[in-house]
C-alpha cells in the first residue's frame, strides 16, 4: 500500500534572499510531529514494515510519498498526516538538515545534467522565478542569512504557514481496503491540516525575452559529452492535454525510423541519438527542446546539424497537421494504456497526486492522461509554426 501528498507550491516561491528554502522545508518537515515527536518514528515504522519513503521539491510543487506492507497502511498514514497537521520543525534538526541539503547539492556539482540545468536557469529573465537556485546549500541557507541577521528557521516557519494550505494539497491513497474505509481514514487523519484558502501563485513575467534568445552557448562538460541542445520558446499547451500538440511534434522530430531527422544525421555521420520534447515551466511559459548526441565530426559541424534541424522543422510546417499521424498516435497510446504494466505503489501515488493538481483535467481522466482524445489541427499548426529560428 502507498500514499502521497502533493503541495502545489515549490521552489519558485523561495524568497530571493533564501534560495533553497522550499527544499529545506521538505527536509525538515519529516523531523517529527506533535503526534509522534521522535524524529525517526516515521522512517523506523516504515522500515520495520517493509516500507520506504521519499520526497522531492519541484519548481511549482512539493511531493511526499511512502509505501508500506498493506497491513500497516493506517499506522503509516497516522504518522505521515502529522507532518501536515502538526509538524514540530525540530530546532535541533535544523543544522543537520541544512547539511543534508548541502551534501545533496555537492553531489550535483559534478553532474553535467545539473550544471547545464543551472546554467540554463541563469540565462533567463531575472523577473521570472525560473532563474533561481532551487536546491540550496550551506551558503544560501546558513552562512549568508546569518551574516544578514536572518533567522532561517523563522523564515521557514513563515514559509510553511503561508504555503502549506489544505486547499493547495492533493492526497492519493492506494490500499486494499474498500473506498469507504480509505475515505474515512483520509478524513479522520487529515481533517486538521490548516486551510488558509491561499490562492495559487501566478508568475506573469516572460521567462524568455528577446535578449535571452538567439544565443549560442558553449559549455565545457565534466564528462566527455558531445551534445547539441536547441531550445525554442514555445506556446503553453497544458490546457490542450487531450490533443497534445507538443507530444505530436516530439513524436515526429524524435522519430528514429527511416526518413527521420535522426536517420539522416546518422547517414551523414553527424549524430548517434536524438530526443525532443516540450514542457510548461509556468502558466504561459513553455519551451520545446531538441537534444542531439553528436559524433566527433558532428561537434565540429554543429552549425550544419542546426541547419538540418531547422530544415526539417520547415518541412513539417509545410506538411502538418496530418490527421493520419494523429490517428496513429491515438492507437499507439490506446494499446499502451490497455497493456500497461503495473507500476510501483510509491511512484503510482506520487504521480497521481501531482496530476490531481491539474484541475483542468477531469478526475475521471486522471489515470489515462496519455491518451489522445481530441484532434485539434489548428493547435498542431500553431505549435509547429511557433518553432521559429528567431
Amino acid at each position: 500500500s502507498a500514499a502521497a501528498l502533493d503541495v502545489n507550491i515549490g521552489a519558485f516561491e523561495d524568497p530571493e534572499n533564501l534560495p533553497g528554502l522550499a527544499h529545506f522545508c521538505e527536509h525538515l518537515l519529516f523531523m517529527g510531529s506533535k503526534k509522534f515527536p521522535d524524529e525517526n518514528e516515521y522512517s523506523s515504522f516504515l522500515s520495520r514494515h517493509g516500507g520506504s519513503s521519499n520526497a522531492y521539491t519541484g519548481a511549482t510543487n512539493t511531493n511526499y510519498y511512502f509505501e508500506v506492507n498493506h497491513e500497516h497502511l493506517h499506522g503509516a498514514l497516522d504518522r505521515f498526516s502529522g507532518f501536515f497537521s502538526c509538524p514540530l520543525f525540530n530546532k535541533n534538526s535544523t543544522e543537520k538538515e541544512i547539511n543534508a541539503v548541502d551534501s545533496e547539492n555537492k553531489k550535483n556539482l559534478q553532474s553535467d545534467i545539473w550544471r547545464l540545468y543551472q546554467l540554463d536557469k541563469s540565462l533567463t529573465n531575472p523577473q521570472h522565478p525560473y532563474h533561481k537556485f532551487s536546491t540550496g546549500n550551506l551558503k544560501t541557507l546558513m552562512e549568508i542569512p546569518k551574516s544578514l541577521g536572518i533567522d532561517t528557521k523563522e523564515e521557514l516557519l513563515k514559509f510553511y504557514e503561508k504555503s502549506y494550505s489544505a486547499n493547495l494539497m492533493k492526497l492519493c491513497i492506494l490500499g486494499r481496503e474498500d473506498l469507504d474505509t480509505l475515505s474515512n481514514w483520509a478524513y479522520d487523519l487529515f481533517k486538521d491540516v490548516s486551510n488558509i484558502g491561499r490562492s495559487l501563485p501566478v508568475y506573469n513575467a516572460k521567462m524568455l525575452e528577446k535578449e535571452h534568445l538567439q544565443k549560442i552557448i558553449h559549455v565545457k562538460p565534466v564528462k566527455d559529452l558531445k551534445k547539441l541542445e536547441i531550445t525554442f520558446s514555445a506556446p503553453d499547451v497544458d490546457l490542450h492535454w487531450e490533443a497534445k500538440p507538443s507530444h505530436f511534434l516530439s513524436h515526429l522530430i524524435g522519430h528514429e525510423g527511416s526518413g527521420s531527422l535522426l536517420a539522416h544525421l546518422k547517414h551523414i555521420g553527424l549524430a548517434n541519438g536524438l530526443s525532443a520534447g516540450g514542457h510548461t515551466v509556468s502558466s504561459g511559459n513553455a519551451v520545446f527542446s531538441i537534444d542531439i548526441d553528436l559524433t566527433d565530426e558532428g561537434i565540429v559541424c554543429y552549425e550544419n546539424v542546426s541547419l538540418i534541424v531547422f530544415q526539417y522543422i520547415e518541412m513539417l510546417k509545410n506538411s502538418l497537421p496530418a490527421e493520419w499521424i494523429y490517428l496513429e498516435l491515438e492507437d499507439i497510446e490506446k494499446a499502451a494504456f490497455k497493456f500497461k504494466q503495473k507500476g510501483g505503489p510509491a511512484s503510482t501515488v506520487s504521480s497521481l497526486a501531482k496530476s490531481l493538481e491539474k484541475e483542468y483535467i477531469p478526475v475521471q481522466n486522471i489515470l489515462a492522461t496519455n491518451l489522445y482524445t481530441k484532434y485539434e489541427p489548428d493547435e498542431i499548426a500553431k505549435y509547429v509554426n511557433s518553432l521559429k529560428v528567431e
